[in-house]
């Protein structure tokens, strides 16, 4: 009877253990998965913040012209051409 007893314990006590190895297990994936999004969303404002200074120059030296009354063109600007617009003068998505 004492025997018996010893092994449900026992049986109950590993059962815990291994309930508790895979909650463990369920948080480490989590947190490795929240990480990458997290290393994901920093490269895609990185590369926002880049566009946007390249924006802020081209905006800057077309203010710059329109006040001199100088064409964008003697800067090699033209929206047409730039990166972050399509061929019909709109922004590419």
């Amino acid at each position: 009877m004492e025997l018996l007893a010893a092994r449900t314990e026992n049986e109950r006590r590993q059962a815990s253990l291994r309930a508790a190895g895979e909650v463990l297990e369920a948080s480490r994936r989590h947190a490795r998965e929240t990480t990458e999004m997290l290393r994901e969303k920093m490269e895609e404002v990185e590369r926002l913040r880049i566009y946007k200074q390249v924006d802020d120059r081209e905006r800057t030296i077309k203010v710059k012209s329109l006040a001199r009354g100088v064409s964008l063109r003697a800067y090699g600007i033209s929206y047409k051409c730039s990166r972050r617009w399509n061929n019909e003068g709109r922004k590419a998505p």
